[in-house]
């Protein structure tokens, strides 16, 4: 069985996504950028914008997003990236590039489903050569 090595990738694009419009209250993208922490709702849960996890230093536990029906609302941060805590259970999770997963899209309180938001898997998985 060959080895093969998956890298993460540090950034992702936002081609044509209606998730960075902008209306008049809407944070500008320059305020996101320099976000110095998230809000917090009544579950103790922090919520917001993923562009703010680099001035932040983390992730949100709720992502903002838009769904397929055009809602604006959250999606958790653990159900774009589960938690794997052995080889199997990445494979298992790994889906083929191109694939589409359909995920809640929440509420600001992460309890009440609103939506399903579509997450395209494109990702590439480099053989190692020995």
């Amino acid at each position: 069985m060959p080895k093969v090595t998956g890298y993460k990738s540090p950034k992702q694009e936002l081609i044509g996504s209606s998730f960075a419009k902008e209306t008049e209250t809407s944070p500008s993208i320059e305020e996101l950028l320099s976000l110095d922490e998230y809000d917090v709702n009544d579950n103790g849960e922090t919520y917001g914008s993923g562009l703010s996890e680099e001035s932040v230093g983390e992730f949100p536990d709720l992502i903002s997003a838009v769904g397929t029906n055009g809602e604006e609302g959250y999606v958790r941060a653990e159900d774009l990236t589960p938690v794997v805590k052995t080889i199997q259970e990445a494979l298992e999770q790994n889906h083929d590039k191109g694939d589409v997963q359909i995920i809640p899209l929440y509420d600001v309180n992460g309890e009440t489903q609103i939506g399903e938001f579509e997450l395209i898997s494109n990702h590439e998985a480099i053989e190692d050569k020995e």
